[in-house]
């Protein structure tokens, strides 16, 4: 049983990449569902805030996925809890600043919501008791 749980460590820190890319493309949606008709051009907000709202969703996809990939595994190893947990955001951490480098400075804030909300989430599960 502890072979097939540290299985799903490595499954769940992949899940979390994946709640990250579907909660950031859902809330970027829900953006464009608030975008008056007289401001879409080709499936695109025009509207002035649209941008501001645009960023604010990457961020919340960012964070949770962070929070994801990190709390989820430590929920499930089977011992070293704080290990799993700071590998887990040791390496979402790799992947989220190598993505922004790849993007470029449109980036930046939803690299620093993935980072806190990831460090957050470490301190949190990180001391969890077994």
């Amino acid at each position: 049983m502890k072979a097939v749980r540290w299985l799903l460590v490595a499954v769940l820190w992949i899940a979390g990449l994946y709640v990250w890319l579907f909660g950031t493309i859902g809330f970027e949606s829900l953006a464009l569902r608030f975008c008056p008709q007289d401001f879409l051009v080709s499936g695109t907000c025009a509207a002035q805030w649209y941008p501001a709202a645009q960023t604010a969703a990457r961020c919340l996809g960012a964070a949770l996925g962070a929070a994801a990939a990190v709390g989820l595994p430590s929920l499930v190893a089977p011992t070293a809890n704080r290990r799993v947990a700071w590998c887990s955001f040791g390496s979402g951490a790799a992947v989220a600043v190598l993505l922004a480098y790849w993007l470029g400075s449109s980036a930046t804030w939803p690299l620093l919501a993935a980072l806190c909300a990831g460090a957050v989430a470490t301190v949190r599960f990180g001391h969890r008791r077994t």
